[in-house]
């Protein structure tokens, strides 16, 4: 009998996603990071980012299914890489994207009740701009933004958003500069009910099914199910 079996080598991949999209010198920076194992799955990881001088920045760990993120301000001139402790066999340095000196930033500082706090970057002064967000192709946010050169805060209110991810974009003039996803508003969740015809059934009987959908204020709304 000859049969396949699979080695675990704990080797692991790993990929960067900047916070609203690039890297930004002289200003702090979130990077999410995703790592896989051999098998594409989801790899638990702790590490420490270092620069190209060998001096560690930070250090970081997963917290779910090999996702994870960790905050630093690069250097200009600096290169910046990643190295895995754990599993160890990873040594390897995972170089990050280079910085932009001359770029936008885009970060989620807050989300309280029905108000998501932003921290925008303008590398100019007196810099038009425009924020937008949106859900599913519709526009529920715009607003036309003066910039000053260094850090800009903004709070919008979200309040009329419906449940789910909300994309956020900044553009300069009409070139989008930088983009940051955010789940909103959890608690306007779809309420489903399901009702049978009868409490219990035979093999292969036809089973009778009532569903109902309401919003979270208990309104009836038309939705989209899939059943298995």
């Amino acid at each position: 009998i000859s049969r396949s079996i699979p080695i675990v080598i704990n080797k692991v991949s790993i990929q960067f996603f900047p916070e609203g999209g690039d890297l930004v010198n002289g200003v702090e920076n979130k990077v999410a990071f995703e790592a896989l194992n051999e098998f594409g799955k989801g790899a638990d990881v702790s590490g420490e980012l270092v620069d190209d001088r060998g001096r560690v920045m930070t250090s970081f760990s997963s917290y779910h299914l090999g996702m994870g993120a960790f905050s630093f301000t690069p250097e200009k001139g600096r290169a910046y890489s990643v190295r895995i402790t754990t599993p160890v066999g990873n040594e390897g340095l995972k170089e990050l994207p280079q910085a932009k000196g001359n770029a936008y930033s885009l970060s989620l500082s807050g989300k309280k009740e029905a108000i998501t706090t932003w921290k925008i970057y303008s590398p100019k002064d007196n810099q038009d701009a425009y924020f937008i967000a949106h859900t599913q192709g519709i526009v529920h946010y715009t607003n036309r933004l003066n910039l000053k050169k260094g850090i800009n805060t903004i709070e919008v209110n979200t309040s009329g958003f419906p449940m789910g991810i909300a994309v956020f974009t900044l553009l300069d003039g009409i070139t989008e500069v930088a983009e940051r996803l955010v789940f909103l508003n959890a608690d306007k969740r779809l309420n489903i009910e399901l009702q049978t015809d009868k409490e219990h059934y035979e093999p292969k009987e036809k089973v009778r099914l009532s569903v109902k959908t309401t919003d979270d204020a208990g309104k009836p709304v038309p939705a989209n199910i899939g059943l298995s």
